[in-house]
């Protein structure tokens, strides 16, 4: 797999097939997705400043408390500050009924992942549903034993569940309860919601957004400058959508292309 530019669990996740591996975002392509905010990064990976400036006109938590180099602002749980690592503690949101029913033991999110054109609009790559399982200890991260289900940007329907084990499912493992078929509420609200975050910031180029959806609407959680993209190839190629493709091509991603089958 690595000569191709893969990670060995892509063999598993990765539906090589149906696809050819050139129609997927290499693990070595992904690596060099860092610097395609440039200086704007800092917006999403500081997050006091991700606060300060989303959420001047966008939905995110409210912001509890904060410290900066081991200094607290309003001081709140001192062995956290202890630990000299930069955190912001926000309040907690409280999750869509629908959102809940699945697996109420963590929140859980939806990401967004979003790329810009040349004529500054941004569009829509990919989108997925994060749910946390028993196994996952306490978040929804697909990296810790979430489950990743595909959604319809269009409709905001729920498709196929994947963990990365490569394990495929309907329903949720623990609960029993169908996902699969179920639509995500407040979808078109979503959605405006990711496009009004990277029109308010045209330096970003690339980000997937995390979304809480509340009983009210969306929640920007927060933005990932290097967003992985394993949760949504795991249930279609980046790269067989002309528009993403053309994305990673115009960012000289695209260099180290697969040229050999598996």
């Amino acid at each position: 797999m690595w000569r191709l530019g893969f990670l060995p669990d892509k063999a598993r996740l990765y539906d090589f097939a149906k696809f050819a591996p050139q129609d997927y975002l290499t693990d070595l392509q992904h690596a060099y997705t860092s610097p395609l905010n440039g200086p704007y990064a800092e917006l999403l990976n500081n997050k006091p400043i991700f606060h300060a400036v989303f959420g001047a006109t966008l939905p995110v938590p409210a912001a509890i408390a904060c410290s900066f180099g081991g200094d607290m602002i309003w001081k709140f749980q001192a062995q956290l500050a202890a630990t000299g690592e930069p955190y912001i503690v926000t309040a907690a949101v409280e999750q869509h009924p629908v959102m809940a029913s699945f697996f109420s033991e963590t929140v859980n999110t939806v990401r967004v992942l979003m790329m810009r054109e040349p004529g500054g609009d941004a569009f829509v790559a990919g989108a997925v549903l994060r749910l946390g399982t028993s196994s996952s200890g306490g978040v929804d991260n697909f990296s810790k034993g979430g489950l990743s289900f595909s959604i319809d940007t269009v409709t905001g329907k729920i498709g196929q569940g994947r963990r990365k084990t490569g394990a495929i499912f309907e329903s949720h493992p623990d609960t029993g309860a169908p996902v699969s078929g179920c639509c995500i509420p407040h979808w078109t609200a979503v959605l405006d919601c990711c496009h009004a975050a990277m029109a308010q910031q045209p330096g970003l180029q690339y980000v997937g957004w995390d979304v809480v959806v509340a009983r009210d609407g969306p929640v920007l959680i927060e933005g990932n400058n290097k967003s992985d993209v394993n949760l949504i190839q795991a249930h279609r190629p980046l790269l067989a959508d002309a528009r993403v493709r053309a994305f990673y091509e115009r960012h000289g991603l695209l260099r180290h292309v697969p040229t050999r089958s598996l």
